[in-house]
């Protein structure tokens, strides 16, 4: 598992809208629905991604 960056696994975790709003929901809105899942849009601009082959993984970035 060395060839993997925590960054890029992160980054795959919180691109889940759901996970997002959620996160900002309980922790900055006190539990109370002001994100929504749907109305979000990923605006990241890293160019990053898991590569898994059976066992073997890998992140993959361009720089």
């Amino acid at each position: 598992m060395k060839h993997i960056k925590a960054d890029t696994v992160f980054k795959n975790f919180w691109r889940d809208n759901d996970r997002f709003a959620d996160l900002f929901n309980t922790v900055v809105f006190e539990g109370k629905e002001v994100v929504k899942a749907e109305e979000l849009q990923e605006m990241d601009t890293d160019v990053s991604d898991l590569l898994e082959i059976k066992e073997y993984k890998e992140t993959l970035e361009c720089v």
